[in-house]
């Protein structure tokens, strides 16, 4: 029944099921493009604040079709069957190449490590191997059965080899008890450490980051402002976030968002939107129906956040979203992987006591993004990730497709000028790119 009078809205309520409830939508002729099927939890909230709130997963009931539904099962390349895209392959969480996966991981974490021309490269065939062995459905026992699985390198190989003979491989095991590995392992959750710092530090002696705060109250190392943030609240980063953690924030900046602009849509992603149950950080993405509505929005959530006292730093860009693009030049078009309104902010949860003194345990990174509706897909899809997963089908739609995607659409290149590919959601991106659609748990490459 039509249940507009109160909310100002144009909605339908129904007891029936998620997918008859869009049947009979179809039926009445309405759209079911940007449809959000909720439950009636919604409802009573809506009533109680006298406004639309926004829609969070708690609200949302998850709907399926039964002509687009995926079955990892039946989907399942086979060892033999030659892949050219790590994007075609399914790369679920959790699998039962566990013990090579993991290997592989430490030699590509190392490549990036080490200051080598090379180490982009190496890096890259590590990553490409472990995603192709996450894609198996069952653990390897025998070198055969990888004879001719796609992307596995001779040393990826011999890796794979060596700990079906031993256990273990050696080369792992160096590098893990090596002083420089370990070294760089603890620099690298610093925020504004990337590689070259890391590496600077350890020449210099320094092995732990308690060894870098001590050079800085010696006065003996000079860093920038972003490291010394990341070093201020390092063990925030080192002992991540849990899901339950990512939540509370979650609904905390909901809460706001819903006073500041009713209506506005709020979605967790990253790692957690893949089935991770922790992380290093919270990605909270933000969009509106209507994009005349975000260009101060996260200016406006940031400045109450930090009123509140939840954010004690931040780091924000804001006013590059290209709400409409008009690019007509091949070299430009999807050149920007991601221009959206962006805060990076260290959040503190609790601010009972406004005294107590900000220590690292109480203090969580989060990146708040806004993009534009008409730019939403794209951008949850660059953002829920993985990075390997995005860059490959990146380059999957870019060689074969000769279409340009970034985080604010896709432009078909072979068109002059280049054509804007349409999106609603992540299902219709994989269709326009002759993907077999991958949720987002099967993208952990």
């Amino acid at each position: 029944m039509p249940c507009n009078q109160t909310l100002g809205l144009d909605l339908y309520l129904s007891r029936g099921t998620a997918n008859s409830n869009l049947e009979c939508l179809k039926l009445k002729r309405k759209s079911v493009e940007n449809v959000e099927l909720v439950n009636v939890n919604w409802l009573t909230a809506c009533n109680t604040k006298g406004k639309p709130v926004t829609i969070t997963e708690s609200y949302r009931i998850k709907y399926s079709n039964p002509k687009e539904e995926y079955k990892p099962s039946d989907q399942q390349p086979s060892s033999n069957k030659d892949v050219k895209y790590i994007c075609q392959r399914p790369a679920p969480l959790n699998h039962p190449n566990k013990i090579f996966t993991d290997a592989l991981e430490v030699l590509e974490r190392h490549a990036i490590y080490k200051d080598s021309s090379q180490r982009d490269i190496r890096a890259l065939a590590f990553r490409r191997a472990a995603c192709s062995l996450k894609s198996l459905p069952k653990k390897v026992e025998k070198m055969v059965e990888v004879a001719k699985l796609s992307h596995l390198g001779n040393h990826s190989r011999k890796v794979i080899q060596e700990i079906l003979e031993k256990g273990v491989c050696d080369e792992v095991e160096e590098i893990r008890k090596s002083d420089f590995f370990h070294a760089m392992e603890n620099f690298s959750p610093v925020y504004g450490c990337g590689p070259a710092t890391g590496r600077k530090w350890f020449e210099q002696g320094y092995r732990s980051i308690e060894d870098v705060r001590q050079a800085l109250k010696d006065k003996t190392l000079k860093v920038t402002n972003q490291q010394l943030v990341g070093i201020r609240f390092y063990e925030s980063v080192v002992n991540g976030v849990s899901r339950s953690e990512a939540d509370a924030i979650t609904q905390l900046v909901t809460t706001q968002l819903d006073d500041l602009e009713p209506g506005c849509t709020i979605q967790l992603v990253g790692g957690y939107r893949r089935g991770k149950t922790s992380g290093h950080d919270v990605d909270l993405l933000i969009t509106h129906p209507d994009d005349n509505k975000i260009s101060h929005l996260l200016v406006k959530l940031v400045d109450r956040l930090e009123h509140l006292g939840h954010i004690v730093h931040k780091d924000i860009s804001v006013g590059k979203t290209p709400i409409h693009r008009t690019d007509d030049k091949k070299k430009t078009v999807g050149g920007v992987m991601d221009q959206h309104d962006h805060c990076f902010c260290m959040f503190k949860m609790d601010t009972s006591d406004e005294k107590k003194e900000v220590t690292p345990d109480l203090v969580r990174r989060v990146d708040l993004i806004v993009a534009p509706m008409s730019q939403y897909p794209w951008t949850l899809l660059g953002w829920t990730g993985s990075k390997q997963f995005n860059r490959s089908l990146r380059l999957y739609a870019t060689k074969e497709l000769n279409i340009a995607v970034s985080n604010h659409g896709a432009w078909d290149r072979s068109k002059t000028p280049p054509q804007s590919i349409e999106a609603t959601n992540e299902r219709d991106i994989f269709a326009a790119l002759n993907l077999t659609y991958r949720e987002p748990e099967e993208r952990n490459c």
